[in-house]
């Protein structure tokens, strides 16, 4: 959940249960740059900090062999869950 709105109307579970989910950019990746740029609460130099790198995220998917980021998210998977 958000550490900034955490607890109030709105915040739910952003973390998601399955590498499959974990992995879907349009259900993670997506749903928390999307609240982060929305929450009142988040500082404004927090979500200047998401754009500029929002920005930079495709340039850099594009240069990265296929298959890269599925191995950086069972990586992730494997580090939480281990």
């Amino acid at each position: 959940a958000c550490r900034h709105c955490y607890g109030g109307y709105g915040t739910g579970r952003f973390f998601p249960s399955t590498i499959k989910t974990l992995s879907d950019t349009s259900k993670t990746l997506n749903v928390l740059y999307n609240h982060m740029l929305r929450c009142r609460k988040c500082p404004s130099d927090i979500r200047e900090s998401l754009e500029v790198l929002r920005g930079r995220h495709d340039t850099e998917r594009a240069r990265m062999k296929f298959g890269s980021q599925k191995a950086f998210f069972a990586r992730i998977w494997q580090r939480l869950h281990g």
